[in-house]
């Protein structure tokens, strides 16, 4: 991991084709701005474990259901 100490308002570039520039930094808690191609998905990480908590849950509930109709 490459790890970048950032002021307000600076940038980085990646690749060429993705720009994040800080665009506020307020006590603990920073504002980020993402420029990239509209094909290029921007996810935040914590809806993603949210999500796959979500279907892993649901996975298992599946398995119990068909258990319990297999024993019947």
């Amino acid at each position: 991991m490459l790890v970048l100490t950032r002021k307000q308002d600076q940038m980085i570039e990646i690749d060429q084709h993705i720009t994040v520039k800080v665009l506020r930094v307020k006590g603990k808690s920073v504002r980020i701005g993402i420029e990239a191609p509209d094909d290029v998905p921007i996810r935040r990480s914590e809806l993603l474990v949210a999500v796959a908590d979500s279907d892993a849950g649901s996975s298992e509930v599946e398995c119990l259901e068909m258990n319990s109709a297999a024993a019947r």
